[in-house]
């Protein structure tokens, strides 16, 4: 081993972030952003603010690319066990003017 490269879990060595969270089926898209921390920035601002609404749920910061505008960064919060569970909770979160879409696969 070379003196640039180290052992895993070596002193000195930094570890990976864990990969984003990825939802499998009903999710809310809340908004989107132009970059990944915006979209995490949002969700804990939301989350401070709303604390009741937000308490069981996580976010996932997905990268779409939209024809002609570029890049976003869908907030999207979840998983909800069905659609009908997703709507439910967005109601509730507009009732707190928290823009909301219930959606079954965050597309």
């Amino acid at each position: 081993m070379n003196a640039a490269m180290k052992a895993p879990g070596a002193a000195g060595t930094e570890t990976a972030p864990p990969a984003p969270e990825t939802f499998t089926g009903p999710v809310l898209h809340l908004a989107s952003f132009r970059s990944a921390e915006g979209a995490r920035s949002a969700f804990e601002q939301a989350k401070a603010k709303n604390p009741p609404v937000f308490a069981n749920l996580r976010f996932e910061s997905r990268r779409t690319n939209v024809e002609g505008q570029g890049t976003f960064y869908r907030l999207l919060v979840g998983p909800f066990a069905s659609l009908t569970d997703a709507e439910a909770t967005c109601v509730e979160m507009k009732k707190l003017d928290q823009f909301c879409r219930p959606t079954a696969d965050g597309s």
